[in-house]
């Protein structure tokens, strides 16, 4: 009897891992730990205090603010490079699969230099902060030789994303793009379980790209199914709203009102259409071929996005379309077969649907449209006493913060939120 148990046990276990050692199992799960430490780390050593971010370089107050998270820091890098200096500085033909993953790293680094140098002046502060800029993209270049440079540059790219958070405190954008940022840490976290472990299989780190990116939407499709958004909600305010918000607002409304009339006769499909996308995050998760599918799903779901309410979720298209290049591939089936274990699918949905808000920091992305939505319209005196209409555009890098009403520079508390 105890014989027939535990052989019904190991086959049990068997066929869970698939293949798969106890070994290959704790890769997969220290491709998720390795993610999260350099993310959360990063995220903790670019906050920059207030009374700080005088000065003309910023990462010199991201240290001053945080020394011990620094000294830690560079302690952990100290003891990597003693106990494995050549994983530390190894290439990315070091790892398997490498080349694939650098082809996969250049757009989303490329994006990251690009938001991150060329920001427009930061005229709260009176700085244009050259050396950071010129700090990422001397990073960036690094990072397309070694793995190793990726963490510095998500380091330096939050650190520069930090000041707009002074004076008011909103991340409008920010949650947005930052998607690209969690991606390179994931890449960055299994180049560190390389220089740990030695082991150079890379196979784990679609999964936890796989799993950020559908947490970006299964945590904002299950919000909305629990607030009722299905039935409740109207989907033919949306672009009213967005036209109000700024989006498109230098136009004369005509676009949002077309785009609103369509949503009248067809909202009930867009909002079922919407949350099987997002819900259905989860399925995609369950074979690389079924992610391969959803992807340009949720592509063309970003497209008519923009056409509603002119919102660009470029930095999530450009990760989708790079997993969509990676999926397609002949070449890497038998790489990409690796994670086909019951498994480490077990561990990527586990990490979705129980660890997704914690872990990846999704934006809910859920509101109720509201017939009632603001927006701000400000005008300027010039020196003759003519009067001019003053663009969203001319606050930047603040712009979004106007577009989405988090400034609240109006004297009284509006009644809904930008949207809803």
């Amino acid at each position: 009897m105890g014989d027939s148990a535990a052989s019904r046990f190991q086959r049990a276990t068997g066929r869970l891992l698939g293949g798969d050692s106890g070994g290959d199992l704790a890769l997969v799960v220290g491709a998720f730990a390795a993610y999260g430490v350099v993310d959360a780390g990063s995220r903790l050593v670019a906050n920059v205090q207030a009374d700080r971010l005088d000065g003309s370089v910023l990462l010199v107050g991201a240290i001053a603010s945080n020394p011990v998270a620094y000294t830690a820091m560079l302690v952990a890098l100290g003891m990597l490079l003693w106990r494995a200096p050549r994983r530390v500085w190894s290439r990315w033909d070091d790892l398997e699969q490498g080349r694939v993953l650098r082809l996969l790293t250049i757009p989303l680094v490329l994006l990251v230099a690009w938001q991150s140098s060329l920001y427009e002046f930061n005229f709260l502060l009176g700085q244009a902060h050259f050396f950071d800029r010129a700090l990422v993209l001397v990073l960036a270049g690094a990072c397309l030789a070694r793995p190793l440079f990726i963490v510095p540059l998500v380091v330096e790219s939050r650190i520069i994303a930090n000041q707009f958070e002074f004076p008011f405190g909103t991340t409008a954008a920010q949650n947005i793009d930052e998607l690209l940022l969690i991606a390179l840490s994931a890449i960055a976290g299994i180049h560190i379980l390389y220089v740990i472990t030695g082991r150079r299989e890379t196979a784990p780190v679609v999964l936890v790209l796989s799993a950020a990116l559908a947490a970006h939407f299964y945590i904002p499709g299950s919000t909305k199914l629990v607030g009722g958004w299905l039935v409740n909600n109207d989907l033919s305010n949306l672009p009213l709203s967005g036209y109000t918000a700024g989006w498109r607002g230098d136009g004369s409304g005509r676009w949002a009102q077309q785009m609103s009339s369509i949503t009248e006769s067809l909202g009930r499909f867009g909002l079922a259409g919407t949350l099987v996308l997002e819900l259905g995050s989860i399925l995609a998760l369950l074979h690389y071929r079924l992610l391969r599918i959803w992807l340009p799903a949720c592509i063309l779901f970003h497209l008519i996005v923009f056409a509603f309410v002119g919102f660009w979720f470029l930095p999530w298209i450009v990760l989708e379309a790079a997993l969509i290049a990676l999926t397609t591939r002949p070449e890497l089936r038998g790489w990409l077969n690796q994670n086909v274990t019951p498994a480490r699918t077990l561990v990527t949905v586990g990490a979705v649907v129980v660890g997704g808000s914690s872990l990846f920091h999704p934006p809910t992305l859920s509101w109720l449209d509201a017939p009632v939505s603001y927006g701000y319209r400000i005008e300027a005196t010039g020196e003759s006493g003519t009067q001019y209409l003053v663009p969203s555009s001319a606050f930047a890098p603040y712009q979004q913060e106007l577009a989405f009403f988090q400034l609240q520079a109006g004297p009284r508390q509006p009644v809904s939120a930008a949207y809803g």
